[in-house]
């Protein structure tokens, strides 16, 4: 917060002489005149520092009135005290709590007496505060403008990091980064799919998102740069008639907290964390210990056929889905203790789904066998087809 201070800035400490390199008694060097500031002042120094016209910064993270005509009993309230805002407003409601006074007294500053009308002077109080954050506001957005106009001079992302296209104005979004110096420009669908990508992270089927980061400093965005961020894309979003991802709005309704927003979509997050998960080639291990548990789960380990074929997908598509759901349910189940598709309460239900597939895969295999000619199974068994020959062959080498 900015803050301002009434006084001049004290003139340059004189310079100490050198020291002499024989004793020399009862002589010393020249004192300053400058009055000692210490680091924590209690009310009676700050009092007199600020009487002094001595320039002190103000603490961190708090904030210093600046110098209006306010009444006298005030000055040494306002001026010499670094309080947080919200030690302001605790200090009007302590002085609104005390004896109140008519309208009238209010309003005329001559007939103020703070040791009676407390409340006037905490009415007083809270309208100086609210002008002197509006003052505030509109230093800090003009020194911002001029901060972004000197950062503009750094530039950083004349390119899309994905395509490696020069990047329009009206899809452009513009960051200032303070640490550095600098504005970063990206996309905004590559902004969008980035934000994504970290939200959406998962490690070995669990959801863990992550927090988004600048792709140049892979520093954690702040939350002023969030907000600025989102601003930006949903502006620009809603000139196209778009609206934004649906795990963007959500991160946005938990303001931007990355654990709020984890405990809210939990169950969504890892169903697709779950989704990502089994359809890559990092699954296959995992995969085979849960449908090898579904079969020891039923009493099912003598059927070693059917959990080769389910584990190599030789069934058909419509089959083969449903043991792929009933595995992914299976591991949300068992990680997040909810299934989406059966909506298991118990391990009974889930043992009984489990069967009904098994019955329904064996009747599907009778069913197959019936159907198919058992001359051509024994030819296929007993007399399998040799490897095609190329074409420049005339056939001689099929006898040998």
């Amino acid at each position: 917060m900015w803050s301002f201070h009434p006084g001049v800035q004290p003139p340059a400490r004189p310079a100490r002489p050198a020291r002499p390199t024989h004793r020399v008694r009862n002589k010393h060097p020249p004192r300053s005149n400058l009055p000692f500031i210490p680091t924590n002042p209690s009310l009676v120094q700050a009092f007199r520092i600020a009487m002094s016209g001595v320039n002190e910064l103000p603490l961190p993270g708090t904030i210093r009135m600046l110098p209006r005509p306010v009444p006298e009993f005030l000055r040494p309230t306002l001026f010499t005290q670094d309080r947080t805002l919200k030690e302001w407003y605790a200090l009007c409601d302590t002085y609104e709590s005390w004896k109140g006074c008519s309208q009238e007294e209010w309003t005329n500053e001559d007939r103020y007496n703070p040791f009676i009308h407390l409340a006037a002077a905490g009415r007083l109080l809270r309208v100086e505060i609210q002008q002197q954050m509006k003052l505030r506001f509109v230093v800090r957005k003009w020194v911002a403008r001029v901060r972004t106009r000197l950062y503009m001079r750094r530039l950083v992302g004349d390119t899309d990091l994905r395509t490696l296209e020069p990047i329009a104005n009206k899809d452009a979004i513009q960051v200032v980064c303070l640490t550095t110096k600098s504005v970063y420009q990206f996309h905004v669908y590559s902004v969008i799919r980035m934000i994504q990508e970290n939200l959406s992270f998962e490690q070995w089927g669990l959801a863990k998102p992550m927090a988004p980061r600048n792709p140049y400093t892979n520093q954690r965005w702040s939350f002023p740069q969030l907000l600025h961020i989102f601003q930006e894309l949903q502006c620009n979003m809603g000139t196209r008639g778009k609206t934004l991802p649906s795990l963007l709005v959500h991160f946005i309704e938990a303001r931007y907290c990355l654990r709020t927003f984890l405990k809210q979509n939990i169950l969504q997050l890892g169903i697709d964390a779950a989704h990502r998960f089994f359809q890559s080639s990092d699954s296959d291990e995992i995969r085979r210990e849960i449908l090898f548990e579904m079969f020891q789960q039923v009493y099912q380990t003598h059927n070693m056929r059917m959990y080769r074929s389910v584990l190599t997908k030789q069934y058909t598509h419509t089959l083969q889905q449903e043991w792929e759901r009933l595995i992914k349910n299976k591991w949300l189940h068992d990680n997040y203790s909810y299934s989406p598709d059966y909506m298991w309460r118990d391990t009974l239900e889930q043992n009984l789904s489990i069967e009904q597939l098994i019955t329904k895969t064996t009747r599907y295999m009778r069913h197959l066998i019936v159907q198919q000619n058992p001359i051509a199974i024994l030819i296929s068994v007993a007399i399998p087809l040799g490897e095609p020959l190329p074409e420049s062959s005339d056939g001689e080498e099929r006898g040998n």
